[in-house]
């Protein structure tokens, strides 16, 4: 799927290869127009521009740790970790900073309430 021209978007299954040799299957990720050309049928050669994980009781710790080593590691620009599980109901947005650092201690959190978002710091 082309968003705007800017890129292309890929769900599963379609994994992310990752600089060490990891593989990831994120539910969703980004891929610039720049990085396109590592895109195949099956898997993304490199790092994405941005990743998206929708947590399910069974992936907590896989996505909001594990994976976000990985693609902390591997200089991903942006990974939103989706809860929206009963009484969570939360989107963390990690974002590198100028100096190109993401701070596991303050993300930005974003509330989900019915037809409204709140966005803290």
């Amino acid at each position: 799927m082309q968003i705007h021209q800017l890129g292309k978007l890929f769900t599963g299954p379609h994994a992310m290869r990752l600089p060490g040799g990891n593989a990831r299957e994120p539910d969703a990720f980004f891929v610039s127009n720049a990085r396109l050309a590592n895109a195949g049928e099956a898997f993304l050669d490199g790092p994405a521009d941005l990743v998206i994980e929708v947590v399910s009781d069974d992936s907590v710790s896989r996505d909001r740790v594990e994976k976000f080593d990985e693609y902390e590691a591997a200089g991903i620009p942006e990974y939103w970790v989706i809860d929206p599980r009963p009484h969570r109901k939360r989107a963390d947005i990690l974002a590198r900073n100028a100096e190109g650092a993401i701070s596991k201690r303050r993300p930005w959190t974003v509330s989900i309430v019915p037809q409204r978002c709140l966005a803290s710091g």
